[in-house]
């Protein structure tokens, strides 16, 4: 019957009960119309929705706030770090150009001080040694000529003595002068700059020195066979001054751009601990002129197991015929 009428009805049914025993006796059916009902969930539905969209929007707002100051740090941050980079670069730059100023400066001291050396050595061999000569040639009749005339011994042997000294000090002079002239380097390889200074040395002391050469680059730069000309000749000679010169061993090679060498003897040693570096004239020019081209210098040694002198010098610097540096 009800179907007739209405689509949707909310049936109820409810107990009757026995006032005296409370069984259930009956039950009573009745029906409601759902439009309250349906209006209170249109209701909640409504509400819910509102409270959904309301927290959606409030936190894609926040979302949308925290993301912008985030982008709006990250680009400032970006901004500064590539300020950074630029300046970093900049500076990079700088300090490359003035590393290379500094080699190229310390390449042409290298150059110039050899050349105030063989101005020195020609000074030397020009000046006093000359005078020296030239007062001992003219001693020698002087001698004679007191000697015939006073023929007195004490005379005689003072004379002596003033021309012993005097052929001494020009000996003397001339090794100096010597030592300070440089043979010409400009077109020899490092093989052929390293075995000159050996073929010197030998010829000097009478002492062999073993070579052992391998990988060494074709050219360098005019400091860097300077600079392995004069350490492996201060070398082998402190090596002969100090030790007798005892097994000395001359090792080069050509490492990834640098230059190795390696300058040993068996001789009786010295504690590096207990002797300033800075207390030896010769130890400590060898490090200079090492360290002034961006080298290594280091010295092992001990009082059983001798001397090793080990020198790393950079390859960088190719100098032309007329004496520029170019990288």
């Amino acid at each position: 019957y009800e179907k007739l009428y209405w689509d949707t009805l909310i049936e109820i049914y409810s107990p009757v009960r026995d006032q005296t025993t409370g069984e259930i006796i009956a039950a009573v059916e009745f029906y409601l119309l759902p439009d309250d009902l349906k209006a209170e969930i249109r209701s909640a539905q409504m509400k819910g929705w509102g409270i959904v969209i309301g927290a959606t929007a409030l936190m894609y707002i926040l979302l949308a706030g925290i993301v912008n100051q985030a982008g709006n740090k990250i680009f400032d941050q970006r901004n500064e770090l590539e300020d950074k980079v630029v300046q970093l670069s900049d500076l990079l730059n700088q300090n490359e150009s003035l590393h290379k100023r500094v080699r190229r400066a310390a390449a042409r001291t290298t150059a110039l001080n050899e050349r105030f050396l063989r101005q020195i050595s020609s000074d030397i061999h020009d000046g006093p040694t000359q005078d020296l000569a030239l007062a001992l040639l003219r001693i020698d009749p002087l001698s004679d000529t007191i000697q015939s005339k006073q023929n007195n011994p004490i005379i005689t042997k003072d004379f002596k003595t003033i021309q012993n000294a005097l052929e001494s000090a020009i000996r003397e002079l001339r090794t100096i002068s010597s030592g300070l002239r440089l043979p010409e380097l400009d077109q020899m390889t490092p093989e052929d700059v390293i075995i000159r200074a050996i073929h010197e040395y030998e010829t000097k002391t009478q002492n062999k020195v073993s070579i052992d050469l391998k990988e060494l680059p074709e050219d360098v730069g005019m400091s860097v066979k300077i600079t392995l000309y004069r350490v492996i000749q201060e070398a082998l000679n402190n090596g002969f001054r100090h030790s007798g010169g005892n097994d000395q061993v001359v090792k080069s090679r050509g490492i990834e751009g640098t230059l190795e060498i390696e300058i040993s003897d068996s001789g009786p040693g010295f504690n590096p601990q207990t002797i300033k570096l800075d207390g030896h004239l010769g130890l400590a020019v060898m490090r200079e002129r090492v360290e002034v081209l961006g080298g290594r210098f280091n010295i092992m040694s001990s009082e059983k197991d001798g001397t090793n002198v080990n020198v790393c010098l950079p390859l960088y610097a190719i100098e032309n015929k007329s004496g520029s540096n170019h990288e």
